[in-house]
């Protein structure tokens, strides 16, 4: 067990710029999903918000989940707080 807080230093602007893969997948993972207008998604492990900003964009009431304060923060300048 350890006693050390968790923490995750994710680079979001480095993310965004070589590593969003989510982003790139996501209309794959959209077209699975079938987001209906009102219904409630948690995205986990939301990353920079790229996904989540779709799925409020279907309609959906969508809530995005990451450990990374970083990649929140990110998230926040994506999809702003409805």
């Amino acid at each position: 067990m350890c006693s050390e807080p968790f923490t995750n230093h994710w680079n979001s602007g480095t993310y965004d710029d070589k590593l969003n893969l989510v982003a790139e997948l996501g209309g794959g993972a959209l077209f699975l999903l079938q987001p209906r207008p009102g219904e409630r998604i948690l995205d986990v492990g939301c990353e920079s918000g790229d996904l989540t900003a779709k799925i409020a964009a279907a309609g959906a009431i969508a809530t995005g989940l990451d450990l990374s304060e970083e990649m929140v923060k990110r998230a926040r300048q994506h999809l702003p707080r409805h």
